[in-house]
């Protein structure tokens, strides 16, 4: 299914109509609400694209960004972020780099699971996305959980080099990537550097060699 692809100026939309709706009956309550970095995009611009589960989705990435839907999860680019695949080098001693950005649009493979009691989405092909301090230049994955509507403080999305290996806690390394969570909209979302794939659970979390390894063995 080719997701609707909505311009980074309507985001913009998104995010005043979410500022607005704060004070409003379905705003969480006090201690459930996230304080979330300035120009992080909030789960409002999920709610009002939800759609029905589906196995994958295929959209294609402008340099002008956007909010892609796949299933009821979600991604948001903001403008010129993705690096180039051809010049950029790709691995976890790379994710801080700077790189030569994208400057033609690319199509990108979403698998859609769920599996081991997890929510799971893997990417394709694997790319990273130029760093920047500003959370409004980050790239950011909503993630759609029954868990999240009863958050107990372990929940987070995990990086996984394949669908069914271990996740890996990249906040433990940059917090910039902790785990945020909505328990009135049911979502889980956070920064994300690159792409292969990832994974929403309380459980624990693996190693890179853990995770690598296992990935290695699965078919």
């Amino acid at each position: 299914m080719l997701a609707r692809h909505l311009r980074w100026s309507t985001l913009v939309a998104f995010a005043a109509l979410t500022t607005a709706c704060a004070d409003s009956s379905i705003a969480p309550a006090p201690d459930q609400a996230e304080v979330l970095p300035g120009g992080a995009p909030r789960p409002l611009i999920i709610i009002n694209q939800m759609a029905a589960d589906e196995s994958s989705a295929d959209f294609t990435v402008t340099p002008t960004g956007g909010y892609f839907r796949m299933g009821k999860h979600g991604i948001v680019f903001p403008r010129n972020v993705i690096c180039d695949p051809a010049t950029s080098s790709y691995g976890r001693e790379h994710w801080d780099e700077d790189c030569d950005v994208l400057r033609t649009p690319i199509q990108i493979h979403a698998e859609l699971r769920v599996q081991d009691g997890r929510e799971w989405v893997d990417f394709s092909p694997e790319l990273r996305f130029r760093p920047s301090r500003y959370p409004f230049q980050w790239v950011w994955i909503y993630m759609s959980t029954d868990a999240a509507q009863w958050p107990n403080g372990s929940l987070s999305i995990l990086w996984s080099p394949a669908i069914g290996a271990p996740g890996i806690d990249e906040s433990l390394e940059d917090p910039t990537l902790r785990t945020y969570v909505s328990p009135w909209s049911g979502y889980a979302y956070r920064r994300i550097k690159h792409f292969s794939g990832y994974n929403v659970t309380s459980g624990r979390s693996a190693t890179t060699d853990e995770a690598s390894e296992v990935a290695r063995e699965l078919p």
